[in-house]
C-alpha cells in the first residue's frame, strides 16, 4: 500500500491549541461491493475483504466510511461483509440497507472506534429504475466528549440534477443544528459539478480537489470526500489518497482533522 498525494495544511485556519486537542482520522472508501475477488490472481487467497481490513488496520482510523457495500447477498458467498470487517479492525459496524438485492442487501456501512449513540439510515430521492441511495447518520461521542454527526453516502451515478436533489435532501436534513458534522463518500461528482458546488456552500473539503480518485489503476476523476461543517470548527491536519488498485476500482480518501472542542 503506497500513500499518494499527501499533504499538510499548516496555513490553515488558526486554532487556540488548547481548544484543538481532539483530532479524528477519517477514511472514505467504496468497496466495490465487497466482492470475494477483484483484479487479483484467480489462484491468490487474498481477498476484497482481507485488503480492504489489512488497508483500516494500517491507518487506524477512528470513523470509517464504506460505500457499495454487500450483506449476505449471492455474490459474496453469504458474507456480512461489514460486520467481518468489524472484527478484523476491532471497529462497531452500523450497515445502511439501500436496497434488496442477489438474494441479501445492498448499501453503505459505517464503522467506528467510538460507541454509536443514535443511528438513522434516510431514503434519498429516487427516480423509477434506478438504483435507490441512501444517506447513513451516526451520532459519537469524541473523546474529549464533543458529539458529532457521520455520514456516510453514495450519490447517484447517472445525472446531475438527481444527484443535485439528493445533495440538496443531505443538506437540508442537517441545516436546521450546528453539530460539528462530517459528510463522506462516493458523490459520483467531480469538484466543478453543479453537485459539488452546491455541497461547498455548507461544506468545506478536507482534501486536494485537484487530486482525482478513480480509476483505481489511473486515476482521473475525483468523486469520493471527506467534507465537513461548520467549516470554521474544523482544521485539516493531513489529507491523501491511497493508492489501492487491488481491492476496488476506488481509491480511498484519508483525512486526519482537528476539531474545536469548546463553542
Amino acid at each position: 500500500m503506497i500513500l499518494s498525494c499527501f499533504f499538510k495544511l499548516s496555513h490553515a485556519q488558526s486554532f487556540d491549541t488548547s481548544e484543538c486537542r481532539d483530532t479524528l482520522k477519517v477514511l472514505s472508501f467504496n468497496i466495490y461491493h465487497g466482492e470475494i475477488y477483484y483484479k487479483t490472481d484467480a489462484n491468490s487467497k487474498a481477498s476484497n475483504l482481507e485488503i480492504v481490513a489489512a488497508l483500516i488496520d494500517s491507518l487506524k482510523p477512528d470513523l470509517v466510511a464504506l460505500q457499495e457495500v454487500d450483506f449476505k447477498t449471492k455474490r459474496v458467498e453469504g458474507k456480512d461483509i461489514l460486520t467481518e470487517l468489524a472484527c478484523k479492525t476491532q471497529m462497531v459496524p452500523m450497515f445502511g440497507k439501500a436496497m434488496a438485492f442477489n438474494g441479501g442487501e445492498y448499501g453503505v456501512g459505517i464503522l467506528s472506534r467510538f460507541s454509536l449513540l443514535k443511528t438513522e439510515t434516510q431514503a434519498l430521492a429516487n427516480e423509477e429504475g434506478k438504483e435507490p441511495r441512501v444517506a447513513l447518520c451516526s451520532y459519537v461521542q469524541t473523546a474529549k466528549g464533543k458529539k458529532i454527526r457521520f455520514v456516510a453516502t453514495h450519490l447517484d451515478h447517472t445525472t446531475e440534477e438527481l444527484r443535485l436533489r439528493q445533495m440538496q435532501q443531505i443538506i437540508n436534513a442537517y441545516a436546521k443544528d450546528t453539530i460539528r458534522t462530517i459528510l463522506t463518500g462516493d458523490l459520483n461528482a467531480v469538484p466543478g459539478s453543479e453537485t459539488m458546488q452546491l455541497a461547498f456552500k455548507s461544506f468545506k473539503a478536507t482534501s486536494n480537489l485537484e487530486v482525482p480518485t478513480i480509476p483505481s489503476d489511473k486515476p482521473e476523476h475525483k468523486i469520493d470526500y471527506i467534507l465537513v461543517r461548520p467549516a470554521n470548527c474544523w482544521r485539516v491536519i493531513e489529507s491523501s489518497v491511497i493508492n489501492e488498485q487491488q481491492a476496488s476500482d476506488h481509491n480511498p480518501v484519508f483525512s486526519i482533522i482537528e476539531l474545536r472542542t469548546k463553542n
